[in-house]
């Protein structure tokens, strides 16, 4: 399931979303999210970015095999 908003918003209004994902639908939206490009090494382009895409990815696909 993904959820698409779009928002228009004035010159100086800034929108926040706080999202509850709950435990066990947490690893098909990290899935969802790394298949429309929002992964950390996308949003933070450095070497803190890179370093924890790469062990996020790890993760998952070490819970892929289970």
């Amino acid at each position: 399931m993904i959820l698409r908003l779009r928002v228009h918003l004035n010159n100086n209004e800034k929108v926040f979303y706080k999202f509850i994902i709950p435990h066990d639908m947490k690893q098909d939206v990290l899935k969802e999210l790394i298949k429309e490009n929002y992964f950390t090494d996308q949003l933070f382009p450095d070497y803190n970015g890179i370093t924890e895409s790469i062990k996020h990815k790890v993760i998952l696909d070490e819970l892929n095999d289970e």
